[in-house]
């Protein structure tokens, strides 16, 4: 419990990766993580039968967001972390005030389509632009989770991984 405490106020990110590995480990998989992070926290392998699959995840882990309100959470994506990109999914580790992780797994080629229409100012744009990216605004309303784009929403239920 005092690990926990202390990864929580110290190493957000660290934990969410802990614990986005045992849900995978939980569903059959076999997490690693890189010796080096070079935009893929964690790699998992799934065996089945004589086969292999490989899975690559880069997880942002948040609490609140800074204005200290429950239930919004706010993901900044670097233009520069998004070019160099090598992981299938990235996953977006919310942690609530239960202090427990909800994770959005959402595939990388879905993040690139919302940053190319966030570039091309369609209706419904899901990132808000940043001077150095985009910022990605969570709200939590129940058991459910939306996108807080600068015009609608976006539900994002099909993304929760437990």
């Amino acid at each position: 419990m005092i690990l926990e405490k202390f990864l929580v106020r110290r190493n957000l990110g660290l934990y969410g990766e802990m614990k986005f590995a045992e849900i995978l480990k939980k569903r059959g998989f076999e997490p690693f993580f890189p010796y080096r992070d070079r935009g893929i926290d964690i790699i998992a392998i799934m065996f089945y039968k004589n086969h292999r699959t490989f899975f690559t995840y880069q997880v942002k882990s948040r609490n609140i967001n800074k204005n200290k309100s429950f239930g919004d959470y706010w993901f900044r994506l670097k233009e520069k972390d998004l070019k160099k990109n090598q992981a299938q999914y990235w996953v977006f580790a919310i942690f609530k005030e239960n202090n427990r992780f909800d994770f959005l797994r959402i595939p990388f080629k879905t993040i690139d389509k919302w940053v190319k229409q966030s570039c091309q100012n369609k209706e419904k744009n899901i990132l808000s632009p940043e001077p150095d990216g985009w910022s990605f605004k969570v709200k939590r309303v129940e058991n459910s989770y939306i996108s807080i784009p600068m015009k609608g929403s976006v539900k994002l239920d099909k993304y929760i991984f437990k």
